[in-house]
């Protein structure tokens, strides 16, 4: 058993479980495990299962395209400014990662098939590591959440050093672990908390092994306006079955009612989550819809604030957009791909602000990263002068005092 799976087995009674279970299942998944359930179940009445009556020419015309990973990453890669064998490197990373977008190469099997140097292979795989969907590229789960947190600002905590013991925190139990590395309990459970907010397979959302996608989110124009809906024409409809509840009723029976109650009240639940979702998600990056997915108009967005837009708990929205796709006026996307979590510039996400350095550093030579600092400030983009030197030195650009004397 996982850590993971210690922290919701403890922690979540029978609904949250039964809610968690359906919330992030796209739609494929989600019919099979109804019908499934219907299926054991003589109290669950599944009136209608609307993929199954469906032929291969139909869901073609009803699925959309899957995003592919590569391509998201080339973008991101492309517009990051970085040149010669670092990109060279990054990009062999991208095509190297395995189906769950960890990189299984060392740093000298990356250097050797790039013909980079190590020091320029290093610096491909952290450039990758920074890409969105935070965690791809990374050489173990430990990382991968290492990645997300760090992101998220929170390196000191304790969630971040548990990513250092998530082997031991599995085999001795969260009880036992506590005890004996003296934590309070409460303490590791709020940080167990955390790491179930991470995300363990980030590159999920993107095409794989299959092509098509059923988006479940809708973004559309209604005259000068946009709205969201849900699109749920595809959902299995279920419901509590009329029989007849009698005093002598079974214990099987009576679970079996139970757990049938709990499924139509989880479907209920997470359709309510998708739909405030969407209203959250057109709220929040309104303008890079209305500028037709042009990804500078992305505003910061993270898991958390969107979890209060939302009105529930930052694992609820991990959940929530899980293989979750939107259908818009410029094509089908990926819904995580609308959370754009790096903190620090306000209005833009961090590839846009990168290029704009790199346009500022550009066009005025001989400015210092504090003049660059300033002028970003004047663009509503807040930036510290050591965040332009570390962006500066991302895209592979010398300091004012070097290129002056070039």
């Amino acid at each position: 058993m996982s850590m993971l799976e210690i922290g919701i087995r403890t922690e979540l009674g029978p609904r949250l479980r039964t809610y968690a279970t359906l919330l992030p299942l796209g739609l494929g998944d989600l019919d099979a495990t109804i019908a499934h359930e219907a299926a054991d179940n003589p109290w669950l009445e599944l009136v209608n299962r609307p993929l199954s009556g469906l032929g291969g020419d139909e869901l073609r015309t009803i699925a959309a395209p899957g995003p592919s990973l590569l391509d998201h990453l080339e973008a991101q890669l492309a517009a990051s400014g970085v040149r010669g064998a670092v990109l060279r490197a990054a990009r062999y990373v991208s095509e190297a990662l395995d189906e769950h977008a960890y990189l299984r190469d060392d740093i000298a099997t990356v250097a050797r098939c790039a013909d980079a140097t190590q020091a320029q292979a290093s610096q491909a795989v952290a450039l990758v590591q920074r890409c969105e969907p935070t965690g791809v590229a990374a050489r173990s789960l430990g990382e991968r959440f290492r990645l997300q947190l760090d992101e998220a600002g929170e390196r000191g905590s304790l969630a971040f050093a548990l990513t250092f013991e998530l082997d031991a925190l599995a085999a001795e139990g969260s009880a036992s672990f506590a005890s004996a590395r003296e934590l309070a309990f409460d303490e590791l459970a709020r940080a167990l908390r955390r790491l179930r907010a991470c995300d363990p397979d980030p590159a999920r959302d993107f095409a794989r092994t299959v092509d098509r996608v059923f988006p479940e989110i809708v973004i559309e124009r209604d005259g000068d306006s946009l709205i969201s809906s849900i699109d749920g024409r595809f959902w299995p409809d279920v419901r509590l079955a009329s029989l007849e509840v009698t005093r002598d009723l079974s214990q099987p029976m009576r679970t079996a009612r139970s757990r049938a109650r709990l499924i139509v009240e989880a479907l209920t639940r997470r359709k309510t989550t998708l739909e405030r979702l969407a209203v959250a998600l057109l709220d929040r990056q309104r303008n890079y819809f209305i500028s037709g997915g042009d990804p500078r108009e992305l505003l910061p967005l993270s898991g958390r604030e969107l979890a209060r837009e939302v009105g529930c708990a930052e694992s609820t929205i991990s959940r929530a957009i899980t293989a979750r796709y939107a259908a818009t006026p410029f094509g089908t996307i990926s819904v995580r791909s609308l959370i754009a979590r790096r903190p620090g510039a306000v209005g833009v996400t961090t590839a846009a602000v990168r290029h704009r350095v790199s346009e500022l550093i550009q066009s005025f030579p001989q400015s210092s990263d504090e003049v660059i600092a300033r002028a970003l400030r004047l663009s509503g983009i807040r930036l510290a002068r050591r965040t332009v030197a570390k962006y500066r030195h991302e895209l592979g650009l010398a300091s004012s005092r070097e290129r002056g004397r070039t």
